[in-house]
């Protein structure tokens, strides 16, 4: 991605999308191109009212271009690890997570959490997650640690969608 002006991604001989590299990445046109380009964290769950809700974690976003899905609609949110905030303590409507795993990457610390609601359907049973080292020593995490998950962009897609190739 580092030396191309366009890149096509295919999946089984189709053409899922095409476009800059940032745009491909910033912007996936289907769910595999989300997951081919980079790691990413995937929660299902049911639009209600103005949340996801996945049955532990209620994301306090509507999804863009669900205007028409109505209430109990499929949907699954796809967040890159590096597109979370964490948090010791908050006053909003976040599941408790454990951290799991630290390894420092010089720059940037990759976690591995584990939601205390791992059993429900929505949640991956563990979350990738990376801060930049100042944020992570700001926090001075440990290992068993209870922290929260606040979302900082995601990418949205009604489950079972198939988005038509961006060309």
């Amino acid at each position: 991605m580092e030396v191309a002006s366009r890149i096509v991604v295919m999946n089984k001989g189709r053409i899922e999308q095409v476009g800059t590299p940032e745009a491909v990445y910033d912007k996936p046109a289907s769910p595999f191109v989300s997951s081919f380009i980079g790691n990413v964290n995937v929660f299902h769950g049911r639009l209600q009212g103005e949340t996801l809700d996945t049955g532990a974690w209620q994301l306090p976003i509507r999804p863009p271009g669900s205007d028409e899905a109505g209430d109990d609609t499929p949907f699954a949110a796809y967040i890159r690890p590096h597109d979370f905030e964490l948090l010791k303590t908050t006053d909003e409507k976040l599941p408790g997570c454990r951290v799991k795993f630290i390894q420092p990457m010089g720059s940037v610390y990759r976690l591995e959490v584990v939601p205390e609601h791992a059993a429900s359907d929505g949640l991956p049973n563990v979350i990738d997650v990376e801060l930049p080292r100042r944020d992570f020593r700001a926090l001075d995490l440990a290992v068993g640690e209870r922290v929260y998950l606040r979302p900082t962009e995601t990418h949205w897609f009604e489950a079972g969608e198939n988005a038509a190739p961006q060309i």
